[in-house]
């Protein structure tokens, strides 16, 4: 019954839609050609008829087993008459690209279709049709009339294409392997052989390397995938595709370039290169103004033609890389990119290379980022290599409120961070490489009580000068900060902030802190010179939370207990609840103490460096 439900409703929809079709760019056409009113009159008259017909037997199928048999075969019917309005639409598609593509002068090419002959064909193949039987369970039984085929081979080689030659009039193919492989993909007669083709994808398929020339006799196609495989170009004829809707190019490595003449397709509403080998795309895609592009990087060239503005014709969505910032000649180029207008690029990173350069223009810089503010709905940030010594206003002023995520990396002359706690939704933070910050204080919360209220990790790498994080006036910041990183700041000394919510902590190469008052259930410790622990006090919890479960002790300790003598003993009963333990680098360790208690929950010991213990 359910299979019967399905039938009847898709004759129903493609009923529908070719009346659609008929009724809207067909009628245009009778009216451009000024066919009399009686002649339009006699069409409306058809499809009204038509569709009380398929909505009448829809009804009448359950009760009536000829009426099921009937719309078994008018479903197919319809197929064909969907591929007859195609035809007719390629061609009128075809004619108008044409016109386009030459003077404004020259006269249109003439197209004349007679609409009464092909409703009267279309009623005698709803009276008259054939079985085509949908869908496949195994090649060898692919009928000649299959209308749809999806495959997973766990094979790498797909030798199926034979069995598809006679299936004239296949519409969907759709491989769903990871890896796969086809020899006949070689045959240049082969893709010809679908013309009736709506989807093909070749994802995945490792040996195609070159796209057959005669995909330009798949004039019905809306959809094609030749995402990861090794094409390194695609031919021209690809802008006769008139009815593609749909191209996707993700990671196909060795593509470099698009073609000249895509701008052409008219229908066109989704271009894909993600990972891709392109680094920029042709002129005028803007003149496709349905045309949603998605693609991963953009290198900015000093030349106008792969100048950033190009960026402001196009329909952005996703993330996207600017790469190369410093070929940007003049700040109201990147105005022109128009990024604040562009509510689908949810992700963006902006990256200067001044590499082998012996100046730069600060003011400009500073111009430039200014300029490519993004829109209010930005998820996630990244800015690199930036020179200037101020952030963006609209950094500064909270108009990416939405930011999820945030990498700040060598920014070397920035003198002062953002308010970055105002931000509500901000989850990670990753701050590295500014060479000129010496103290963090109130203004990076935005003396804000509940700052950083939704931030979960925090990264801090690299902060050479950085020597204070001034938290004493700060309360209640990082409600829910479970990940704190720092490493590489050789001159940070006193404390840090308060971490209620603290799971995992690592400190690495930060040679002058002296006093760790954090609580986290993992600790990763390296590289100290003046850490002093005094073990009596950890299982009160005034260095150490006494539930800290893993520790990781890298380099000499200075001393403990007060004792100026390095590390000698090592005691297992300060921390009952701990489970994983690595001692690395400690040569003056003679003894592990270790009595039997019954809290000991040490699963995994490890030690490294340690020559004396035994």
């Amino acid at each position: 019954m359910a299979a019967e439900m399905v039938t009847g409703a898709l004759v129903s929809t493609f009923v529908e839609r070719t009346i659609d079709t008929l009724a809207s760019r067909f009628v245009d056409i009778f009216r451009a050609r000024k066919n009399n009113k009686k002649q339009l009159s006699h069409l409306k008259m058809k499809l009204l008829a038509i569709d009380v017909v398929a909505f009448d037997a829809e009804q009448k199928q359950f009760i009536d087993p000829r009426v099921r048999d009937w719309l078994l075969r008018a479903k197919d019917v319809v197929f064909d008459a969907e591929d007859l309005l195609d035809e007719i639409d390629y061609e009128l598609s075809k004619s108008q690209v044409k016109v386009e593509s030459h003077s404004t002068s020259m006269k249109e090419e003439g197209v004349c279709f007679i609409m009464h002959d092909l409703l009267n064909d279309l009623a005698k193949y709803v009276s008259d049709g054939i079985y085509i039987r949908l869908g496949v369970d195994e090649l060898k039984g692919i009928h000649k009339t299959t209308r749809h085929l999806s495959f997973s081979t766990t094979r790498s080689l797909f030798d199926g294409f034979g069995s598809l030659i006679d299936t004239q009039k296949l519409h969907t193919f759709i491989p769903t392997s990871w890896y796969w492989s086809c020899k006949m993909l070689a045959d240049d007669d082969l893709v010809s052989k679908f013309k009736f083709m709506r989807v093909l994808s070749l994802s995945h398929c490792h040996n195609l390397r070159e796209v057959p020339k005669s995909v330009e006799n798949l004039k019905h196609l809306r959809s094609l995938d030749l995402s990861y495989t090794s094409i390194e170009k695609l031919p021209e004829s690809i802008s006769l595709l008139y009815k593609l809707q749909i191209l996707k190019l993700n990671g196909c490595r060795r593509l470099k370039e698009l073609p000249s003449y895509l701008y052409q397709l008219h229908n066109l509403c989704c271009l894909e290169f993600i990972a891709s080998g392109v680094r920029n795309f042709p002129t005028h895609l803007g003149n496709l103004k349905n045309l949603q592009v998605w693609m991963s990087s953009f290198c900015v060239e000093k030349s106008k033609e792969f100048n950033i503005q190009l960026l402001g014709e196009l329909n952005l969505h996703g993330s996207l890389t600017i790469d190369e910032l410093q070929n940007i000649e003049n700040p109201s180029y990147a105005l022109e990119a128009d990024l604040k207008n562009k509510p689908h690029l949810v992700g963006l990173r902006l990256i200067w290379n001044f590499v082998g350069c012996s100046s730069f223009d600060s003011i400009k810089v500073r111009d430039v980022i200014e300029n490519l503010q993004p829109s209010k709905h930005l998820k996630t940030l990244s800015i690199v290599n930036f020179v200037g010594k101020q952030f963006p206003n609209w950094l500064l002023n909270n108009s990416v409120p939405n930011l999820v995520s945030l990498v700040l990396r060598k920014c070397k002359s920035c003198q002062r961070l953002p308010p970055l706690g105002v931000l509500p939704f901000l989850k990670r933070l990753e701050i590295s490489g500014f060479d000129e910050i010496v103290n963090i204080d109130a203004d990076f919360h935005g003396n804000n009580s509940s700052s950083f209220k939704s931030l979960q990790t925090l990264e801090f790498s690299y902060m050479t000068q950085w020597e204070k994080w001034e938290c004493q006036a700060v309360t209640g910041a990082f409600p829910r900060l479970q990940h704190l990183s720092i490493s590489s700041c050789p001159k940070l000394k006193g404390q840090l902030p308060e971490f209620v919510a603290l799971k995992k902590l690592e400190v690495f190469d930060c040679e002058q802190l002296e006093d760790l008052n954090v609580s986290a259930p993992e600790l990763h410790i390296h590289d100290f010179r003046k850490l002093q622990l005094d073990w009596t006090t950890i299982k009160r919890d005034i260095i150490f939370d006494t539930s800290s479960e893993h520790l990781h002790i890298s380099s000499p300790l200075k001393s403990v207990r007060d004792d100026p003598d390095p590390l000698r003993n090592f005691s297992l009963n300060f921390f009952p609840s701990w489970t994983t333990l690595t001692i690395n680098g400690c040569p003056n360790v003679e003894e592990m103490i270790s009595h039997h208690h019954t809290n000991n929950l040490l699963e995994d010991l490890t030690i490294k460096k340690c020559p004396k213990l035994e």
